[in-house]
């Protein structure tokens, strides 16, 4: 049930297929001309299935990350070793080239002798790109998570359920009994808040969701999915949340990983190469997808919001 650490795993093609098309919806959502703005109900539900993609790929750091043993002080150093090399590495360098195009190249400013103090400031405080935000939280749960999932792992199946379900009635009395009603919630401190959340429940569909009780994910994924779409389109001032932490939106990004990773089959040797190879790239296509956006698709494409022009 859990990866070791000196295991060398086999790409699973359907988690390689998550991170591909949540690659995809990031990209879609990021898109400045956005198609059937004028019917507001259409936007909404594309809207939500795009947004969808936060949710996939905390999940998909969590059923990894969450699942590792870890036996001696070796482990642990090759785990954060791999971590930096391979995510805060990256992150820091394409955060340094993309702070040196925003705030030297574009403008046409002369390099100061304060560059590395500024890039240090706006590093540490999320103001680098807009789109980076997914990265502070993250690198929080990946230094976390040997510990958390040491303490998951030895939790049995049903002690697993009890968490998840007071982590659904801290989620419902935090956003639907809080926020939603204009109330201030100001009770923290609990584990399973925010993306966390979402973080946890990849490693709760590797333990808990199989073949006999997933039906009952998809329906309330279903609900999620509906419940989400008719929020956002009748409260859309007053309905806090929707497309990241509340309850709905996170029971549709449970069914959506369940139904990739376990109803589509692919059989095709090429096709699977095709997905390994996208999927390989993902995070570095996260990483400066917003630059080409904004700094070279759009100056093709220009202000037009037609489906052409979006695809």
């Amino acid at each position: 049930m859990c990866y070791e650490m000196k295991k060398v795993s086999v790409r699973d093609v359907n988690l390689d297929l998550i991170r591909v098309i949540a690659m995809i919806f990031v990209i879609m959502i990021h898109i400045p001309v956005v198609p059937f703005q004028k019917d507001t109900l259409i936007y909404q539900m594309f809207r939500s299935l795009f947004l969808v993609c936060n949710c996939l790929f905390f999940m998909l750091s969590g059923y990894f990350n969450l699942s590792y043993e870890f036996h001696n002080k070796n482990d642990y150093k090759i785990y954060y070793f791999k971590k930096f090399l391979s995510v805060f590495f990256p992150f820091l360098f394409l955060s340094f080239l993309i702070f040196l195009w925003d705030f030297y190249v574009i403008p046409h400013k002369k390099f100061s002798y304060l560059l590395f103090w500024q890039f240090y400031q706006y590093f540490m405080g999320d103001k680098i790109s807009v789109h980076l935000w997914f990265m502070y939280p993250l690198i929080g749960f990946l230094i976390s998570a040997p510990f958390i999932g040491k303490m998951l792992q030895k939790l049995s199946n049903w002690e697993l359920n009890l968490l998840f379900t007071i982590a659904i009635m801290w989620n419902i009395i935090s956003i639907y009994f809080g926020s939603n009603l204009g109330t201030d919630f100001l009770y923290s401190g609990w584990l399973l808040s925010g993306w966390m959340f979402t973080f946890f429940a990849g490693y709760y569909c590797k333990r808990i969701i199989h073949e006999n009780n997933k039906n009952k994910f998809y329906f309330m994924g279903i609900l999620g999915f509906c419940g989400t779409v008719l929020g956002n389109y009748f409260f859309s001032e007053h309905f806090y949340h929707a497309n990241d932490f509340s309850i709905l939106f996170i029971f549709f990004s449970i069914a959506i990983f369940v139904f990739i990773k376990n109803e589509i089959k692919i059989k095709r040797s090429f096709v699977k190469k095709i997905i390994h190879f996208l999927a390989k790239y993902s995070f570095l296509v996260y990483l400066y997808h917003w630059n080409i956006l904004l700094d070279i698709v759009m100056k093709i494409v220009g202000n037009s919001s037609s489906v052409f022009h979006f695809l």
